[in-house]
């Protein structure tokens, strides 16, 4: 193989693998997110200064999932077990007599201090 062409092979492979990083990575694109404490306790702030006005308030008794969008901010979608409730957060032992599967959105940009719940909604 003439050094010419396999210089040109090398360079494709090199592209085409540069191509699928900066794809998958695309600021707007849904993405797994990390399930730890931190994004746990994210959730549970969140819920706890929700807005009155949005439907369902819930508590959860587990997060199964997780997902995020990097846009200005973070977008979470949080795929949870629980029950709407009076009192949102983590669920209390004995709260959830009909547990449901629930999509939470929030918002949050850190470093303006922002963090809503855009919405929860019953996906049973």
């Amino acid at each position: 193989m003439r050094p010419a062409t396999l210089l040109f092979h090398i360079m494709l492979l090199v592209l085409l693998t540069m191509s699928q990083a900066a794809t998958y990575h695309l600021v707007g694109q849904w993405m797994p997110a990390t399930k730890n404490t931190a994004t746990e306790n994210l959730l549970i702030e969140a819920l706890q200064k929700q807005n009155p006005s949005i439907k369902s308030r819930v508590c959860f008794t587990e997060v199964t999932a997780i997902e995020q969008q990097i846009v200005n901010g973070i977008h979470f979608r949080y795929h949870v077990r629980g029950c709407e409730t009076d009192t949102p957060g983590r669920c209390n032992s004995g709260t959830c007599t009909n547990e449901k599967k629930f999509d939470v959105e929030l918002f949050t940009q850190p470093w303006a201090d922002i963090l809503q719940v855009m919405s929860a909604v019953n996906v049973q």
